[in-house]
Protein backbone atom coordinates (compact mmCIF):
# COMPACT_ATOMS: atom_id res chain seq x y z
CA UNK A 1 0.00 0.00 0.00
CA UNK A 2 1.32 3.24 -1.00
CA UNK A 3 0.35 7.04 -0.65
CA UNK A 4 1.95 7.40 -4.48
CA UNK A 5 -0.07 6.85 -7.78
CA UNK A 6 -0.22 7.92 -11.48
CA UNK A 7 -3.35 8.41 -13.19
CA UNK A 8 -3.51 8.18 -17.28
CA UNK A 9 -6.74 9.09 -19.50
CA UNK A 10 -7.20 9.63 -22.96
CA UNK A 11 -9.84 12.60 -23.36
CA UNK A 12 -10.94 14.55 -26.27
CA UNK A 13 -7.69 14.28 -27.98
CA UNK A 14 -5.80 14.58 -25.19
CA UNK A 15 -3.85 12.28 -22.89
CA UNK A 16 -3.55 13.58 -19.07
CA UNK A 17 -0.75 12.20 -17.63
CA UNK A 18 -1.23 12.03 -13.39
CA UNK A 19 1.53 11.69 -10.83
CA UNK A 20 0.91 12.59 -6.99
CA UNK A 21 1.91 12.11 -3.94
CA UNK A 22 -0.04 11.24 -1.17
CA UNK A 23 0.56 12.00 2.88
CA UNK A 24 0.71 9.05 5.14
CA UNK A 25 2.26 5.87 4.51
CA UNK A 26 0.31 2.77 4.57
CA UNK A 27 -3.50 2.45 5.23
CA UNK A 28 -3.55 6.14 5.58
CA UNK A 29 -1.64 6.88 2.54
CA UNK A 30 -3.73 4.46 0.34
CA UNK A 31 -6.80 6.07 1.83
CA UNK A 32 -6.02 9.28 0.22
CA UNK A 33 -4.42 7.85 -3.49
CA UNK A 34 -8.62 6.10 -3.61
CA UNK A 35 -9.94 9.64 -2.56
CA UNK A 36 -7.13 11.44 -5.35
CA UNK A 37 -7.97 8.35 -7.80
CA UNK A 38 -11.76 8.87 -6.93
CA UNK A 39 -11.95 12.61 -7.58
CA UNK A 40 -9.61 12.67 -10.89
CA UNK A 41 -12.44 10.20 -12.45
CA UNK A 42 -14.77 12.65 -11.16
CA UNK A 43 -13.10 16.11 -12.47
CA UNK A 44 -12.27 14.48 -15.96
CA UNK A 45 -14.75 11.94 -16.63
CA UNK A 46 -18.15 13.83 -15.25
CA UNK A 47 -17.21 17.57 -15.17
CA UNK A 48 -15.29 17.35 -18.23
CA UNK A 49 -12.17 19.80 -16.93
CA UNK A 50 -9.29 19.25 -18.71
CA UNK A 51 -7.56 22.38 -18.03
CA UNK A 52 -3.72 21.18 -15.75
CA UNK A 53 -4.64 24.35 -13.22
CA UNK A 54 -8.72 23.80 -13.19
CA UNK A 55 -8.05 20.37 -12.44
CA UNK A 56 -5.71 21.30 -9.22
CA UNK A 57 -7.75 23.81 -8.08
CA UNK A 58 -10.99 20.97 -8.16
CA UNK A 59 -8.71 18.31 -6.96
CA UNK A 60 -8.05 20.95 -3.76
CA UNK A 61 -11.62 21.79 -3.35
CA UNK A 62 -12.78 18.06 -3.41
CA UNK A 63 -10.01 17.19 -0.84
CA UNK A 64 -10.73 19.93 1.76
CA UNK A 65 -14.26 18.66 1.16
CA UNK A 66 -13.83 14.91 1.18
CA UNK A 67 -11.57 15.24 4.63
CA UNK A 68 -14.36 18.52 6.55
CA UNK A 69 -10.47 20.40 6.11
CA UNK A 70 -12.74 23.60 5.92
CA UNK A 71 -14.17 23.10 9.19
CA UNK A 72 -12.08 25.13 11.87
CA UNK A 73 -12.08 22.47 14.35
CA UNK A 74 -10.40 20.12 11.77
CA UNK A 75 -6.63 18.85 12.52
CA UNK A 76 -6.61 17.02 9.73
CA UNK A 77 -3.85 17.85 7.61
CA UNK A 78 -3.50 15.38 5.21
CA UNK A 79 -3.21 16.36 1.26
CA UNK A 80 -0.99 15.39 -1.81
CA UNK A 81 1.57 17.04 -4.17
CA UNK A 82 0.86 16.31 -7.65
CA UNK A 83 2.05 16.96 -11.01
CA UNK A 84 -0.10 17.17 -14.39
CA UNK A 85 0.26 16.81 -18.05
CA UNK A 86 -2.20 17.25 -20.48
CA UNK A 87 -0.73 16.82 -23.62
CA UNK A 88 -2.06 17.21 -26.99
CA UNK A 89 0.14 14.98 -29.61
CA UNK A 90 -1.41 16.26 -33.20
CA UNK A 91 -0.40 19.94 -32.25
CA UNK A 92 2.84 18.76 -30.20
CA UNK A 93 2.08 20.55 -27.11
CA UNK A 94 2.32 19.55 -23.50
CA UNK A 95 0.42 21.95 -20.52
CA UNK A 96 2.02 21.40 -17.12
CA UNK A 97 0.85 22.53 -13.52
CA UNK A 98 2.08 21.37 -10.70
CA UNK A 99 1.36 21.70 -7.21
CA UNK A 100 5.03 20.81 -5.08
CA UNK A 101 5.67 19.03 -8.29
CA UNK A 102 8.30 19.88 -11.54
CA UNK A 103 8.63 18.92 -15.06
CA UNK A 104 12.49 18.15 -16.21
CA UNK A 105 13.64 17.49 -19.86
CA UNK A 106 16.35 17.37 -21.92
CA UNK A 107 16.38 19.22 -25.47
CA UNK A 108 19.83 19.20 -27.32
CA UNK A 109 21.89 17.25 -24.20
CA UNK A 110 20.63 20.52 -22.32
CA UNK A 111 18.07 19.64 -19.24
CA UNK A 112 15.16 22.07 -18.29
CA UNK A 113 13.13 22.14 -15.19
CA UNK A 114 9.88 24.09 -14.76
CA UNK A 115 8.81 24.22 -11.51
CA UNK A 116 5.09 23.70 -10.41
CA UNK A 117 3.36 25.96 -7.68
CA UNK A 118 5.10 25.95 -3.89
CA UNK A 119 2.12 24.56 -2.10
CA UNK A 120 0.41 21.20 -2.23
CA UNK A 121 -3.38 19.53 -2.43
CA UNK A 122 -5.34 19.83 0.48
CA UNK A 123 -4.17 20.23 4.04
CA UNK A 124 -4.84 23.36 6.55
CA UNK A 125 -3.54 25.36 4.05
CA UNK A 126 -6.01 28.68 4.34
CA UNK A 127 -4.43 30.84 2.15
CA UNK A 128 -5.81 31.76 -1.77
CA UNK A 129 -3.92 29.71 -3.99
CA UNK A 130 -3.36 31.12 -7.10
CA UNK A 131 -2.46 27.99 -9.47
CA UNK A 132 -0.51 28.61 -12.50
CA UNK A 133 -0.05 26.56 -15.82
CA UNK A 134 2.49 26.58 -18.54
CA UNK A 135 2.43 25.67 -22.35
CA UNK A 136 4.92 24.54 -24.75
CA UNK A 137 5.67 22.48 -27.39
CA UNK A 138 7.93 19.73 -27.46
CA UNK A 139 9.48 17.62 -29.99
CA UNK A 140 8.67 13.44 -30.31
CA UNK A 141 12.49 12.46 -29.52
CA UNK A 142 12.14 14.43 -25.76
CA UNK A 143 12.22 12.54 -22.68
CA UNK A 144 10.16 14.25 -19.83
CA UNK A 145 9.76 13.32 -15.51
CA UNK A 146 7.39 14.77 -13.21
CA UNK A 147 8.62 14.90 -9.76
CA UNK A 148 8.61 16.45 -6.56
CA UNK A 149 10.26 19.65 -6.42
CA UNK A 150 12.67 18.43 -3.42
CA UNK A 151 14.39 16.00 -5.46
Amino acid sequence: MSGDFYWVAQKDGYVLVIVADCTGHGVPGAFMSMIGHALLSEIVNEKNILDPAQMLHQLDQGIVKALKQDDPRSQRSDGMDVGICRIDASTREIVFAGANHALYWVTGGKSHFQPGNRYGIGGLQKEKRNLTIIGFCFQLTQNFTLAQTAI
